[in-house]
């Protein structure tokens, strides 16, 4: 896969070459020719290559999302590191290394058309544009036509069978799999798409390391680069709370550590040279310009690979949080508004959760017991296993059923009402 890989990115290179060439060489018809024409072809030209920056990177990141699917990994985190890592080496080749790679010469960085004006094009473009097409929900979006065909008729017939209660015949089980299956792909239509926490932070980390890489050369790129990344939170946010669908497995803090290595080992190092390549040109002292970074390389390997982040901890955070003794760690009393009722267990277990809130409530205080009686447990108790054993009958095939009685991994329960089919 990683071969595969390699092959996308060398291709992506040569598309976006191949528009910056495209670029040159209507710039040398413009000189030759200064008709209104020309004009407006050039001022065209200057942007297409960002966009074909934009589209291959969408190509890459499509391509690395396959490609991970592909290979066999221990757990799923495995997987989702494989994608972020293959997404973020491409976009900065693609991104970074197309543009320099087109205008390597220092002679052609200040020119029209150069390295400098592409890299206006090319980051602007990214770091404020594009994470706008996440608000778009494309996916949704394209799941549009499947949506028309849900009309109140269909949902009459839905609810109508569903009332029918347990199937008493041959005819009816193979109708009521029918409506399931229909329930099931129309709440598929109508969910929305969930956070890709691989592309976004790969997006982040390709916006970052390209801004810090071009700094010596532009420096006012650092603040178009902490724009884009405060743009990209507050996009995220916005659609993590407002739009997106829960995810099917909740993220741990492995990306958040794979961000933090790949700019831990990157950033320092990948500044020193940069600032070596993009300065060097400019000075007459090219003895003074080795030695400092000789001295720049040596502090940035020290800081990436041999201090650890313990040193780095205790030297940052007093800079952005108030670290104080009395700081209670966050525990079940807090994660429990987290977590959605069917992830615990006193309101999932097919006996607790028939029980009314005033008996079980879903949220616990400390220092109140909540302890459910034997009289109420009891009360309720035909019931639960009357409706358990109803559910285990009607469950789908190569399905699996957790603690509590939720079946996961087939179609929805029978008694599960297809209004909400627009659920996230």
């Amino acid at each position: 896969s990683n071969g595969r890989m390699f092959i996308i990115v060398l291709f992506c290179f040569g598309v976006t070459y191949g528009l910056n060439k495209l670029q040159d060489f209507l710039r040398d018809q413009k000189d030759s020719n200064s008709s209104s024409g020309y004009s407006t072809a050039m001022m065209f030209m200057s942007i297409v290559p960002s966009f074909g920056i934009a589209a291959t990177n969408i190509l890459l990141c499509l391509t690395a999302k396959s490609e991970a699917k592909k290979e066999y990994h221990d757990t799923f985190t495995d997987e989702e590191f494989s994608q972020a890592l293959k997404m973020t080496i491409g976009m900065i080749v693609n991104t970074a290394g197309v543009t320099y790679f087109c205008n390597a010469k220092p002679a052609d960085w200040y020119k029209s058309g150069g390295l400098v004006e592409d890299l206006v094009f090319v980051i602007i473009f990214q770091c404020l544009l594009a994470p706008f097409v996440s608000y778009l929900d494309l996916g949704w979006r394209l799941k549009g036509l499947q949506r028309r065909k849900l009309t109140d008729e269909k949902l009459q017939a839905f609810n109508a069978n569903l009332a029918l209660g347990p199937p008493k015949s041959k005819e009816q089980a193979e109708e009521r799999k029918r409506v399931l299956a229909d329930i099931a792909f129309f709440k598929k239509a109508y969910r929305p798409s969930a956070i890709n926490n691989p592309r976004r932070y790969a997006t982040a980390l390709k916006n970052f390391i390209v801004c810090l890489l071009y700094t010596p050369l532009l420096p006012w790129l650092s603040l178009v680069g902490a724009l884009g990344l405060a743009v990209q939170y507050c996009l995220d946010k916005y659609l993590l709370v407002r739009w997106m669908s829960r995810p099917d497995r909740p993220a741990n803090s492995n990306m958040s550590m794979f961000a933090l290595r790949a700019v831990k080992y990157v950033a320092p190092l990948g500044l020193a040279v940069s600032a070596f390549v993009f300065l060097s040109p400019s000075s007459q002292d090219k003895t003074a310009m080795w030695s400092n970074f000789y001295l720049s390389a040596i502090f940035a390997l020290v800081v990436s690979f041999l201090m650890p982040y313990s040193v780095w901890s205790k030297i940052c955070l007093p800079c952005f949080v108030s670290l104080s003794d009395d700081v209670i760690e966050e525990d079940y009393y807090q994660a429990q508004f987290m977590w959605p009722k069917e992830m615990k267990y006193h309101k999932d277990q097919f006996i607790y959760k028939k029980l009314p809130d005033s008996v079980n409530p879903e949220y616990l205080s400390a220092g109140v017991d909540s302890t459910v009686k034997a009289d109420a447990a009891v009360a309720t108790y035909g019931l639960a296993a009357e409706q358990a054993g109803a559910d285990a009958g009607h469950a789908p095939l190569h399905s699996t059923r957790l603690p509590g009685g939720r079946v996961v991994g087939g179609a929805p329960a029978p008694d599960e009402s297809p209004l909400s089919a627009g659920g996230g």
